[in-house]
């Protein structure tokens, strides 16, 4: 059975500081079951113990992270046989040690949350190169690329196929659609089609006004709010692709800037094992580093992120304005 790594703890109460665990969970299937049923085939282990027949759903807890900054982010909560609480981090949580739960606080009545969140290019994407402009699924480890800093070779790539089945289960899977110039400066070239959590590259005077810098990273699922970017409805089978380069690294897909595969902590425990193994053979440096990489652009913090969408949608700029 897939095996799906993630981080969590066992709900101790309100004001408690958390320290997280790995979680590894076993799934016939990559997401959440239904809201709070019980899926005799998925198990989680946390602190060396394995629980069965748990009931599941997505939470919605307000929280306060190690900082002193407050956030509401959306947890995976599992009910166990003697009553106690698994809560697990969905990728790109802010919850770090020493986070304390504010509450408990509401149940988000969906199912669905993936256990590996995709952070991939739709099959098809074409991709700068020094050459030409290549489809990503034609590219190949050793073939370069073009960013700001130049040509640079790709070390990794990645692929996942998401059948129709599978996103007839999941709607989280279908990929944002990004039209022709709705970033602005005319880009994306060409309809550019990412999944819901892969980064855009900004550059907007809204962004220094907020930040102190043009340029900060906005998954694709957060830009839904402005005109002519939307999830993918009509969809019903998609092959995801994802590359790494030395470092995290800014590419053109379609002709706008978006991140190459971000591998923070939360990200590569995200990953299934084998292919974590594939990227600690290649990148042996992310096994003994304690700290997250540095990210090629500012990624604000999920209020930051939606101020600076609340602005661009109030006064109608463009994401991308380079003059």
């Amino acid at each position: 059975m897939p095996t799906f790594n993630a981080q969590g703890f066992v709900w101790a109460g309100a004001g408690i500081p958390n320290t997280l665990s790995p979680v590894l969970i076993s799934d016939d299937d990559p997401a959440l079951s239904s809201f709070f049923q019980i899926d005799p085939n998925e198990d989680v282990t946390i602190n060396n113990v394995t629980y069965s027949n748990l009931r599941g759903g997505i939470r919605s807890l307000p929280f306060t992270d190690s900082s002193g900054t407050s956030h509401i982010e959306n947890f995976s909560i599992f009910l166990t046989s003697s009553n106690d609480w698994i809560i697990v981090l969905l990728p790109g949580s802010q919850f770090d040690d020493g986070s304390t739960l504010s509450s408990f606080g509401n149940w988000v009545n969906a199912g669905g949350a993936l256990w590996n969140d995709l952070f991939c290019f739709v099959k098809g994407t074409h991709l700068k190169t020094p050459t030409d402009q290549r489809r990503i699924e034609d590219l190949k480890i050793g073939d370069e690329v073009c960013t700001p800093q130049g040509s640079k070779k790709i070390k990794w790539i990645g692929r996942r196929e998401i059948t129709a089945a599978m996103m007839a289960q999941n709607t989280k899977l279908k990929p944002i659609r990004i039209q022709k110039g709705a970033l602005g400066e005319n880009l994306p070239h060409k309809d550019l089609c990412v999944s819901r959590q892969h980064r855009l590259l900004l550059h907007s005077r809204i962004a220094q006004n907020i930040f102190g810098t043009k340029q900060v990273l906005i998954p694709a699922i957060k830009l839904t709010a402005l005109p002519n970017i939307a999830i993918d409805e009509d969809i019903k089978s998609v092959e995801y692709f994802h590359i790494m380069l030395d470092h995290h690294s800014i590419v053109y897909a379609e002709g706008a800037p978006a991140e190459t595969l971000y591998t923070s902590e939360t990200v590569l425990n995200s990953l299934p094992h084998e292919v974590r193994i594939e990227i600690n053979t290649i990148f042996p440096e992310l096994m003994t580093k304690n700290i997250d990489p540095e990210p090629a652009h500012l990624i604000p913090s999920l209020n930051q992120q939606k101020k600076l969408i609340y602005r661009h949608q109030k006064n109608g700029h463009p994401l991308l304005e380079y003059a």
